[in-house]
């Protein structure tokens, strides 16, 4: 693995990026039939809120943005507006020495610890040591979307719910018009069995949407989509791609394969009013 310095810069880089994703998503998303599915975005200083309240999720109601000396100036404000739409609200929170002082502040406001993520990142001129086919990948298209969206839907076992359903399918829909996003289906002969999403921003490549259903799993596949990503990323003038993940996930196992660095990990600090 080629070893560079994370540096400070860098991790508010990598974050800006997945503020950036959001933001492009949600609003797209908000101008579905008058806001059907209930999102909302507000600025806050430096830092934004996102709420979807038709999936009250940790992921998808939360403040993004640098954690700097002016966060806490805004924190009764930020806490007022989540409590506002009855929604809880999530703060992930890099540890930093800088940081004590907001993670006690959190905790005195009765915020808890909710988990944990892992941020990825990996120069695009490494050369992986697993020998891949890419033959199976195939852009999508008008005319196989809802491959793409079928995949995510039972891959990620989303089908518990008409309101799930519909939210996500509507998500993906928006991934495949912006500007910049790539993306993905693997199949297997003719049935689609894996999606990828690359999403470009600057000089960094942003790796979303890896899914691959149950019975084709254990085959590399999406380790496939992961360095088929990456070339795209590295076509499109990238020097680094970057994932998300969560701890000790099959998805963060996939890209430790494909020697990713990990940059940090996040603390998510939530709040509940109800």
């Amino acid at each position: 693995m080629d070893d560079f310095a994370i540096t400070v810069k860098m991790k508010d880089e990598l974050q800006s990026i997945e503020f950036e994703v959001f933001e492009k998503h949600f609003t797209e998303m908000q101008k579905i039939d008058n806001n059907k599915f209930g999102l909302y975005m507000d600025q806050f200083g430096s830092n934004k809120g996102f709420i979807v309240k038709s999936i009250p999720w940790t992921m998808t109601n939360r403040i993004i943005g640098p954690y700097n000396s002016k966060f806490l100036d805004k924190l009764e404000e930020i806490i007022n507006w989540f409590k506002s739409h009855q929604q809880f609200c999530c703060i992930s929170i890099i540890p930093r020495v800088n940081h004590v002082k907001i993670i006690n502040q959190l905790l005195a406001e009765n915020f808890i610890l909710d988990g944990y993520q892992s941020f990825w990142i990996k120069r695009v001129n490494e050369q992986s040591e697993i020998d891949l086919t890419f033959e199976s990948i195939r852009d999508v298209s008008s005319d196989n979307e809802d491959d793409f969206i079928d995949v995510g839907l039972d891959a990620f076992q989303l089908k518990k719910t008409k309101t799930l359903m519909e939210v996500f399918s509507s998500l993906w829909k928006v991934s495949f018009q912006l500007e910049d996003s790539f993306n993905y289906v693997y199949y297997d002969g003719d049935k689609a069995v894996g999606t990828g999403s690359l999403f470009m921003s600057g000089e960094f490549g942003f790796l979303a949407n890896g899914a691959v259903l149950q019975e084709a799993r254990g085959r590399k596949i999406q380790q496939a989509l992961i360095q088929h990503r990456i070339t795209k990323a590295q076509s499109q003038g990238a020097k680094y791609v970057v994932a998300i993940t969560d701890l000790d996930s099959t998805s963060g196992r996939n890209i430790q394969r494909n020697h990713f660095k990990l940059a940090f990990n996040v603390n998510n600090y939530i709040i509940r009013f109800n």
